[in-house]
């Protein structure tokens, strides 16, 4: 059996591994540290050859660097959120932006 794809539904799951690579690659950088986590080991979580992840990431610095890419987008998107509320320089803006940047991520465990 074989399903045929389309070339966008391709791109969408291409997109998809590489945030699922991250997100459990986050999960185990955090249980047992980024020295002691390979590649091989986040291509086994993710249930996908060393090779497929190869083809998303060139190693593990570059996992890494995607990742905090990421969470310095987050932080971006969510400090302009915190401009459109509030005035710059006001207690309330600065207390939103401790919370969202460096708090919030951790509290809803997006990068727990």
């Amino acid at each position: 059996m074989f399903f045929v794809c389309q070339k966008k539904d391709l791109k969408n799951y291409s997109s998809r591994h590489r945030e699922l690579s991250s997100i459990l690659a986050i999960q185990l950088f955090n249980e047992q540290g980024t020295t002691v986590v390979s590649t091989n080991h986040i291509a086994s979580a993710i249930g996908i050859s060393p090779c497929n992840l190869y083809y998303h990431f060139r190693n593990k610095e570059d996992i890494i660097r995607a990742i905090f890419e990421q969470m310095d987008a987050y932080g971006f998107e969510q400090y302009h959120v915190i401009l459109d509320n509030y005035q710059p320089g006001t207690i309330e803006a600065i207390e939103q932006k401790i919370f969202r940047t460096v708090l919030q991520p951790y509290v809803v465990g997006k990068f727990a």
